[in-house]
């Protein structure tokens, strides 16, 4: 327990507040044109899934992900490989759904916590395989693949859908709501299956994902 305090310690001190601040302030900047917007609901899948949240998730990571002299340094002050996993994880969902609620209040769509509580959650799985990879930039590569270009698969699958008049299988609806959450809940019309069940199943997979990048998290401590 106290190499989790000492961690979250070493990571908040370690990351810019000024840019934090900044963020928080561009977001309710970005949601005053949607407020009053009589378009507001069809606007929202582009800042959920594909700008002010992704560019969110990516600058937190871009802090978050250490390289390899800077992670064997606070692993030293931590003392546990343990307590540096738990506090990244935590830490980048905590910093990713502050805005994500400062958002949805702005513009008075606070329905929609729960759809994005669950990106967020989706976003911390691909964060917890980014931890994973030691070269840095091959980190960064790999979450601006799956954080920005991702989410655009499932618009071109929607799209072939509704021109075929067909549902997405199973398996596309989830993995389709796992990068683009919103997009989904608004064309959910052409999904296989319920909301509620695809969040459920989101859910799932996620903390698959994250128990899975912690077992092998783990392992890296007796090759260090």
């Amino acid at each position: 327990m106290n190499n989790i305090k000492v961690g979250f310690k070493v990571y908040i001190s370690s990351f810019p507040l000024s840019l934090y601040v900044a963020l928080i302030i561009l977001t309710i900047l970005l949601s005053i044109p949607l407020r009053n917007s009589v378009e507001k609901i069809a606007l929202l899948p582009v800042y959920v899934d594909l700008m002010l949240l992704p560019m969110v998730a990516f600058i937190v990571a871009l802090y978050l992900k250490r390289d390899s002299n800077v992670f064997l340094f606070e692993l030293n002050l931590i003392r546990s490989f343990n307590a540096t996993y738990i506090v990244s994880i935590s830490i980048y969902y905590i910093l990713l759904l502050v805005p994500g609620i400062i958002f949805l209040s702005s513009i008075n769509e606070i329905k929609y916590l729960s759809i994005v509580a669950c990106r967020i959650l989706s976003y911390t799985a691909l964060f917890s395989i980014a931890l994973l990879i030691d070269n840095y930039r091959a980190a960064m590569f790999y979450l601006v693949t799956f954080i920005f270009i991702m989410p655009y698969a499932p618009l071109a699958l929607f799209n072939n859908a509704s021109a075929t008049s067909s549902r997405l299988s199973p398996a596309a609806s989830i993995l389709s709501f796992f990068f683009a959450p919103t997009t989904s809940y608004i064309n959910r019309n052409l999904l296989s299956l319920s909301i509620g069940l695809i969040m459920l199943a989101n859910i799932v997979l996620s903390f698959f994902i994250i128990i899975v990048s912690y077992i092998l998290f783990i392992r890296k401590e007796f090759s260090v």
